[in-house]
């Protein structure tokens, strides 16, 4: 057995490009058809699971179609096989027949201890790795703790502070969150002038988020995670790598297979298993839109249907012990199918969730697991929201932030009105009301003047809101939005753009209805035109009539009004 081994290492040093202390240069050979790239961090309580990993990679080896390459970290006091070195070290991974010893090739001139959970650590291992095992495809696969998206140590209390993220160093006593693994690999992709990895692989807890995905969807192709727990024994290497000695797979199949063997080692039991491949095409190009579609819809609800989506978040299938998701097949699925939401929520919701199960390549759930379940969570927290996601997580581009606070903290915001104060003190009166006055602690109304004066208004009264704006100086247009500060946070009213008034004389009537009265010479219309929360732009709204004289007659018989969840109504 030992002389086989032997013979393995000639035959593969023949063409190994070994390392020359130089990075992100690719050497002239000609590619395999796969390098693996396992960073793997085992300098924390997950040491032996390492070393069995270790293992398991030996039991297949590089190749002539795959480099399997290792960076691995160790800790003392967890296992001590393997000669119980603790430094960070450097493997180009050999088939060895099963020796529990490591007798894969060393390729680095000694690290020494280095951070696991720094992210240019990270980055330095991905620009060598490429650059030196060329291949047709790549896959990374991050290996160690993880927490999800923060890093919480469990149900996500609003506790943050170094509890494992995706990458726990116990040496350096930090933390790699999944932000920083995002650019490290792009930082990797820019030096060696690689597009995208073809997979980005979590073999780890709770990585499995479209806040994930999309983070990484310019710089990987594919991912493969879990959206809960993984059992400490994770991915079984022998099993995931066997195939590529075989035959050439594509990044799609290998990212399925990858769901599959973990459904082959985890097939019994009722526990939280779950893993999933995705593809992030589909949801950057196709998910994202959709998404921010119906994060407006949700943020346009009224209290009551608030209320109700809140009941529809809890009722959603969540990880173990991680109350800040929720599986987004799931929870799509019984907001589709609640009548008391409104019909174009509803048939939003279907839509996105057909699109994302297109995305889905391969899940696999265990028995814990609802059979709506699609295998890929979404922040949705139940008490706290961490700013931290609006200020760091690239989904927070869409509207889902402001959503979540919206469930998290309902409140009544309804009648807004516009009255005309008349020409002895021109200017409008803005008028709202509240049946939740509890919650809000605040109303104001911003916006800009033709003039170029801004106002920013706090509108007086608790549950009857009142705010006064001056029109005095020719003040042809006016532009405006409403922002309620509740006990924890700032809402705006419309969520996106301003809502307008134009003013001046002898302007022609807007399309229309025309609410009383008619049209006559040298008389000043004042009207709207806005774009309401919805995106539809609605003209032809009169709210006063001025003549010559100066006298002011408010339109009969209709009322005008505005409703910040509906639009202007007649």
């Amino acid at each position: 057995m030992r002389l086989l081994h032997l013979l393995i290492v000639f035959l593969l040093l023949t063409t190994l490009p070994l390392s020359s202390g130089e990075t992100g240069k690719v050497r002239e050979k000609v590619p395999k058809e796969w390098t693996i790239l396992v960073y793997m961090n085992g300098d924390n309580s997950l040491e032996a699971e390492a070393v069995n990993d270790l293992n398991e990679m030996e039991q297949v080896g590089s190749g002539e179609r795959v480099n399997i390459v290792v960076q691995v970290d160790r800790t003392a006091g967890y296992d001590s096989r393997m000669d119980d070195w603790t430094d960070t070290r450097r493997y180009y991974i050999l088939p060895d027949g099963g020796d529990p010893e490591l007798n894969s090739l060393r390729m680095d001139g000694g690290l020494g201890e280095l951070d696991m959970a720094d992210p240019k650590v990270l980055k330095d291992f991905l620009v060598w790795g490429i650059g030196n095992f060329p291949a047709r495809h790549y896959m990374l696969v991050l290996w160690d703790h993880g927490t999800g998206i923060f890093r919480y140590s469990r149900a996500g209390q609003g506790e943050r502070g170094p509890t494992r993220g995706v990458s726990s160093d116990i040496t350096s006593g930090k933390d790699m969150e999944m932000v920083q693994a995002a650019w490290a690999l792009e930082e990797a992709l820019n030096t060696t002038g690689l597009d995208r990895i073809d997979i980005v692989g979590f073999d780890l807890c709770s990585l499995g988020q479209v806040e994930t995905a999309y983070q990484f969807s310019p710089v990987a192709r594919y991912m493969v995670a879990s959206f809960d727990e993984e059992p400490a024994p994770g991915w079984n290497y022998t099993t995931l790598l066997s195939p590529l000695l075989e035959r050439p797979l594509s990044p799609v199949e290998l990212s399925i297979w990858a769901v599959e063997a973990y459904q082959r080692e985890y097939t019994s039991g009722k526990e939280y298993k779950s893993l999933a491949a995705t593809d992030l095409e589909v949801i950057a190009e196709e998910v994202l839109p959709l998404l921010n579609d119906l994060s407006r819809k949700i943020y346009c609800l009224n209290y009551t249907q608030l209320q109700r989506m809140a009941q529809i978040r809890d009722l959603s299938h969540r990880p173990w012990r991680k109350e800040i998701y929720r599986d987004v097949g799931d929870m799509l699925l019984k907001l589709g199918g609640e009548e008391a939401m409104p019909e174009d929520l509803r048939e939003e919701a279907a839509a996105l969730r057909e699109v994302l199960s297109r995305a889905i390549l391969r899940s696999f759930a265990g028995e814990m697991h609802p059979k709506a379940a699609l295998g890929i969570g979404i922040y949705f927290p139940r008490s706290y929201f961490d700013e931290y996601y609006s200020s760091n997580i690239a989904l927070a581009e869409t509207f889902w932030d402001e959503a979540v606070k919206r469930v998290l903290e309902p409140f009544d915001f309804r009648d807004v009105r516009l009255n005309d104060t008349g020409s002895s003190a021109p200017g409008v009166t803005f008028e709202a009301h509240s049946s939740t006055p509890q919650i809000i602690q605040d109303v104001w109304v911003a916006g800009q003047k033709d003039s170029g004066g801004e106002f920013f208004k706090g509108m007086e009264g608790s549950g009857h809101y009142r705010a006064f704006v001056s029109l005095e100086g020719g003040i042809e247009h006016l532009t405006y939005h409403f922002e309620v500060i509740s006990s924890r946070y700032r809402f705006r009213f419309p969520l996106e753009g301003e809502l307008e008034i134009h003013f001046g004389e002898d302007r022609e009537p807007p399309e229309g209805e025309i609410i009383g009265g008619e049209r006559r010479s040298g008389e000043v219309w004042i009207y709207a035109r806005v774009r309401d929360n919805f995106g539809i732009e609605t003209e032809g709204v009169q709210l006063h009539l001025f003549t010559p004289l100066g006298t002011t007659e408010v339109i009969p018989p209709g009322e005008v009004r505005y409703d910040p969840f509906s639009g202007w109504v007649l």
